[in-house]
């Protein structure tokens, strides 16, 4: 794998009854739950589930997110776009960058996480997040922690 697998990922996601909040507008919390969800499908398509970073003993985690709301989606909306890509950065943290778009690709919402590469054992964060991760996904098979 190379960073190219790191580029921009797009995915569409079906909304549910529980997305809208009582104006008939995506909710605020079902934007994060997109984005999320988004960015697990990302990981998966390079190869790097939640179970193969368990194994290794590294989990992403979200350290800071903001959210900025663009356009409403209405509630006749039966999916949106979302879109995932990683950006380097120096340290221990990368940039997650998402946008939420309607089918029509009007963007709706922007958000923008610093997240980090949790080494399980120790607790800490781990250097260079984007590196790793490309590493981990460079591997053939996963690799268990030994016991």
């Amino acid at each position: 794998m190379n960073d190219d697998n790191f580029a921009c990922f797009e995915t569409a996601i079906e909304l549910r009854f529980r997305d809208l909040d009582q104006n008939g507008h995506i909710s605020h919390i079902a934007y994060v739950e997109i984005a999320e969800f988004a960015r697990v499908r990302h990981m998966e398509s390079a190869d790097i589930s939640p179970a193969r970073l368990v194994a290794l003993d590294r989990a992403v985690i979200i350290l800071d997110v903001h959210i900025k709301y663009l356009n409403e989606v209405l509630s006749t909306a039966k999916s949106v776009v979302a879109t995932s890509s990683f950006v380097a950065t120096t340290g221990k943290t990368l940039r997650h960058e998402q946008w939420i778009r309607s089918a029509e690709g009007v963007d709706n919402c922007h958000l923008d996480f610093t997240v980090g590469l949790l080494d399980l054992e120790t607790r800490r964060l781990r250097p260079n997040p984007l590196d790793e991760l490309t590493s981990i996904a460079a591997k053939d098979k996963p690799t268990t922690k030994a016991h």
